[in-house]
């Protein structure tokens, strides 16, 4: 069995889930309606969605919490910092959460969860 068969399997799946959301990103933030898949980095994103319209840090809290951030819930450890971004979609928002190593100047940070929630949705 040739040992390259699944580095090109893993790399076609990667560049398929480009492919998708290159092509949600050239329709625009409004109508982007592909989430981001689950270890893409940064800039995979940006280069997808462009810019997002809000972003910031939280630190994760030791125990739980409501809201779209839920899905974090045993992804990431209590006191770890998560990067969050929103696009806003119509009357939906999309949250994509980046964790990861970010130190030594690298971009280690990965999509770890995403969330499509409407923008009215109290919790």
């Amino acid at each position: 069995m040739n040992s390259a068969y699944p580095k090109k399997l893993t790399l076609l799946a990667h560049l398929l889930a480009l492919s998708a959301l290159l092509v949600a990103g050239c329709q625009g933030n409004q109508n982007a309606l592909v989430e981001p898949e689950v270890g893409l980095t940064r800039q995979e994103v940006k280069d997808a969605l462009g810019e997002p319209d809000a972003t910031q840090e939280f630190v994760m809290p030791d125990g739980s919490f409501f809201g779209p951030q839920e899905k974090l819930d045993g992804l990431v450890p209590a006191g770890s910092t998560v990067e969050e971004w929103r696009y806003e979609l119509g009357d939906d928002v999309m949250y994509v959460w980046f964790y990861g190593d970010s130190g030594a100047g690298s971009d280690g940070s990965k999509v770890i969860a995403t969330a499509i929630v409407p923008k009215d949705a109290v919790y």
